[in-house]
């Protein structure tokens, strides 16, 4: 019989799903660096957006970038709210240039 591995769901405000990863290669990428973070990183890659424009949220609360999956409570979903650029997002588009995110 075929294990399905556990996955973890990135919706957008709207609901809809715009992308699903399998928990073990996002705790594994997590690292030292938290669930949070690896997910933002992996979002990254896929969307073309960078990470300082990324929030993710779990029941309307941010979610930490440092924290486990565990400490979450093991969600299943989370929600993406990509940010617009403007608004002072440009001195943080330098530093994160600076820092090579």
């Amino acid at each position: 019989r075929l294990r399905v591995a556990p996955m973890l769901r990135i919706v957008a405000v709207s609901g809809e799903t715009l992308r699903s990863f399998p928990l073990e290669r996002l705790e594994a990428a997590a690292g030292t660096t938290g669930f949070g973070y690896a997910v933002k990183e992996e979002l990254q890659d896929e969307l073309q957006v960078p990470s300082f424009r990324l929030r993710l949220l779990q029941r309307n609360d941010m979610v930490p970038d440092k924290m486990s999956w565990e400490e979450l409570g093991k969600p299943e979903e989370l929600q993406l709210v990509i940010l617009p650029i403007g608004n002072g997002s440009e001195e943080k588009l330098l530093d994160a240039a600076e820092q090579g995110d």
